[in-house]
């Protein structure tokens, strides 16, 4: 008799199964969205004056949503407690062990989201901060902030090219043994001959750098003073001038003397392969040295004649000017 009223007491009733389901359901649950939300406000550019309302936008999120999930575990087992009492026909006393279940539960998830990265980690090394990821996501806020106020900023002159570096933080399950490597990559734009890191980017604009920028061009980076992040390059807003080389040379035409006139950039020299393409309806019809000379006699040019400068750099070809067509 005994025995049956031990097992009696030990398993578990309906009442508490449907406050272990409800737990587990709104916690994975709740996870998920956080998740999903958090990946969809993920800028796609970290540059200029939109790429940094948006960056301060989801650090804002994240650092909103990063204690909401380790609080909500602990909120929902006393919800799923407090919906359990008013449905349950006899009352039952408030126990303190709940709420010390509760606390462990908050401890535990905090102790597992120390290492969670929030993909901003590079530029938060480049800027020097100090702390838990919570606090350098607080102080890149803040000077995201500062620059939304920022009015003029001057240009330095880089070669410039891209780089990736890999974050990594562990995450651990109900067993010790049980560890899971989560690697996180991150993408920055550099100085081609010293290395050093000028700011970071977003992956959709390394991409476009790196399919449209040769390393040794210098370009005219304007940073943000506080954050950091790229405010303009070659004049323009974001890192858009640099997905392309079609603003290296300037081509114009003067009437006048009807000569062609093409302009001098930096390191222009060590192009091994700059030609001058004149085309005419839509067909090339010449290809003619462009570094050894920067004007060149065009008389009465037909109509339907376009002009471009092109440059061959490491077996590939890249338009190097804007194109003039007559």
């Amino acid at each position: 008799m005994k025995h049956r009223d031990k097992t009696k007491e030990t398993a578990l009733s309906a009442a508490d199964w449907i406050e272990i389901l409800l737990l587990a359901a709104g916690w994975v649950g709740l996870d998920l969205f956080i998740q999903h939300r958090l990946r969809n406000i993920l800028p796609a550019a970290f540059s200029g004056p939109e790429g940094l309302r948006q960056v301060r936008h989801y650090l804002i999120m994240w650092l909103v949503t990063r204690y909401l999930r380790i609080l909500l575990p602990g909120l929902l087992f006393l919800l799923t407690g407090s919906i359990r009492r008013i449905c349950c026909k006899k009352k039952a006393k408030p126990s303190a062990l709940r709420l010390i279940a509760a606390g462990i539960l908050i401890i535990s998830c905090a102790l597992a989201s120390l290492q969670q990265r929030n993909h901003f980690d590079l530029q938060c090394k480049q800027n020097g901060y100090r702390g838990t990821v919570g606090i350098r996501a607080a102080a890149l806020i803040s000077d995201l902030t500062k620059d939304m106020h920022v009015a003029a900023i001057t240009p330095v002159m880089h070669p410039v090219r891209t780089v990736v570096q890999d974050f990594s933080y562990r995450t651990y399950g109900r067993r010790s043994n049980q560890r899971k490597t989560v690697h996180i990559s991150e993408y920055a734009l550099c100085d081609t001959d010293t290395g050093a890191v000028i700011a970071q980017i977003s992956q959709a604009e390394y991409d476009r750098i790196r399919e449209g920028n040769p390393d040794f061009f210098q370009r005219r980076i304007a940073v943000y003073p506080h954050s950091g992040l790229i405010a303009a390059a070659d004049g323009t807003d974001g890192t858009a001038a640099l997905e392309s080389c079609e603003t290296m040379f300037t081509l114009s035409y003067d009437a006048e003397t009807q000569t062609l006139l093409r302009t001098d950039v930096p390191d222009w020299e060590k192009l091994p392969n700059l030609t001058m393409v004149i085309m005419r309806d839509g067909q090339i019809a010449y290809e003619i040295d462009a570094l050894h000379s920067s004007d060149y006699g065009l008389y009465h040019p037909d109509a339907g004649l376009s002009i471009y400068l092109q440059a061959r750099i490491n077996g590939k070809i890249y338009r190097v000017s804007n194109e003039l067509t007559f």
